[in-house]
């Protein structure tokens, strides 16, 4: 089982590197919408938000409510874990899973409209 694992990761490793940036982008776009706007993280920002004014004079209540700002520390961390990580399945396989659910939800979004 584990032979078979490492052998799908080899093979997926061995992607383009366009193929991975697509990967890396709709994955940060994944996180960047978990972050700023899903209703799974409402309370946490709702909570960081009334405990600063929530306006540029509070940095973290507008980041947290901003997928703007939240998508360049979103994107700068990917890219970073990328230069470092990349090629590695530690990285891989969430980057594919979030890849996979943006793209999911790109589709159902797409259908219902």
């Amino acid at each position: 089982m584990i032979e078979h694992h490492a052998e799908t990761w080899a093979r997926l490793a061995d992607l383009h590197i366009g193929w991975w940036l697509v990967f890396y982008a709709l994955a940060a776009t994944r996180l960047v919408r978990l972050i700023a706007q899903d209703a799974i993280l409402d309370r946490p920002r709702e909570w960081i938000t009334l405990r600063t004014d929530g306006t540029r004079a509070e940095p973290l209540g507008y980041l947290v409510n901003c997928p703007w700002c939240v998508g360049v520390w979103v994107g700068a961390a990917v890219a970073a874990a990328a230069a470092l990580f990349h090629g590695s399945p530690w990285l891989g396989w969430p980057i594919i899973g979030l890849y996979l659910a943006q793209v999911a939800g790109m589709l159902t979004t797409t259908a219902r409209e």
